[in-house]
């Protein structure tokens, strides 16, 4: 059972490090072969929605071969990719892990990375980007990232510093670190600039994932990648980022009509208002699912039932 599993999830690892893996597939080999076949298309600007993602790196015949591949909010052009992200299934587990009540789809990423010696991506924390615009619940959020192949170290597998999403969160907005896994020579340097005085000892983690599996972690959590040095010439994944479905726009101090959100989320904010927009953060579960934090209505007639390994 689903729940169970989640249950298990959260009294032995949870918080403590920071992420955990899941230990039975979200999604099943069917439904891998449906996102791997769509994930081709979106890259080149085939919108089987006729909508554009927000965000879109990598052309082909126009980008860098080498390097890694995003395409964010995706939902949006793909209802292939959309059953992924916006799926009920999924997001209900993950809420129950959190302990929410309701739950919002923050922006998915769709990953390609290729074997290559320029692959990598540095240290973040994806708190910085997206939960810190938040209150009511949204400062502790959550990223759940779902390997379509297996993930490795060798392929470039999501790296972790154990426990870091209890470090100090300044500073804040300082970017990603450039130099992690580059042969610097200490690939740490950055991260001891949040542990300074405090411990000497980081502990970095890849864990392995099986395809379909997920890998849940917090959004205060230090992580990133090393290149693909494996013989697969591709490895893929998406990535959701869920947000707490109470919160709200951080009350802005700015003179400007959309605030101080930052510069990619600073577009979804209407002007004068807290309020998420469901047009951009749609409701995907909710407990009960009445009321004022109901699954947003379109959610359905968009995805249908949506991917998603079922209980049972």
């Amino acid at each position: 059972m689903i729940r169970q599993s989640f249950a298990r999830l959260k009294n032995v690892t949870a918080l403590e490090s920071g992420f955990s893996v899941t230990p039975r597939p979200l999604i099943s080999h069917s439904e891998i072969g449906l996102l791997k076949k769509d994930i081709p298309l979106l890259y080149s600007g085939s919108f089987a929605s006729r909508q554009y993602p927000d965000e879109w790196h990598y052309r082909p015949g126009f980008s860098k071969e080498n390097v890694t591949r995003e395409v964010c909010n995706a939902w949006k052009s793909s209802p292939t990719i959309a059953s992924l992200v916006l799926s009920p299934t999924i997001a209900e587990y993950v809420a129950k892990f959190m302990g929410w009540s309701s739950i919002r789809v923050g922006q998915d990423d769709v990953i390609q990375k290729p074997k290559s010696e320029v692959s990598k991506v540095g240290w973040h924390r994806d708190f910085s980007y997206i939960n810190s615009n938040f209150t009511g619940g949204g400062e502790d959020g959550c990223t759940v990232w779902i390997g379509l192949d297996g993930a490795t170290e060798e392929n470039g597998g999501v790296k972790y510093a154990v426990g870091s999403q209890n470090w100090a969160m300044e500073p804040l907005r300082d970017g990603v670190d450039s130099g992690f896994m580059s042969g610097a020579s200490d690939p740490l340097a950055y991260l001891r600039r949040y542990t300074e005085g405090v411990q000497d000892d980081i502990e970095i983690s890849c864990p392995e994932v099986a395809a379909g599996h997920a890998i849940i972690h917090h959004s205060k959590v230090f992580h990133g990648s090393s290149n693909n040095r494996s013989d697969d010439n591709m490895r893929e994944a998406i990535v959701v980022h869920y947000i707490n479905g109470d919160c709200q726009w951080k009350e802005s101090k700015s003179s400007l009509p959309w605030g101080d959100a930052s510069y990619i989320y600073g577009r979804y904010r209407r002007v004068g208002e807290v309020e998420l927009a469901e047009d951009h953060f749609p409701i995907v579960w909710s407990e009960g699912g009445e009321g004022d934090k109901a699954i947003t209505p379109w959610v359905k007639t968009y995805i249908g039932e949506g991917m998603g390994i079922q209980e049972g």
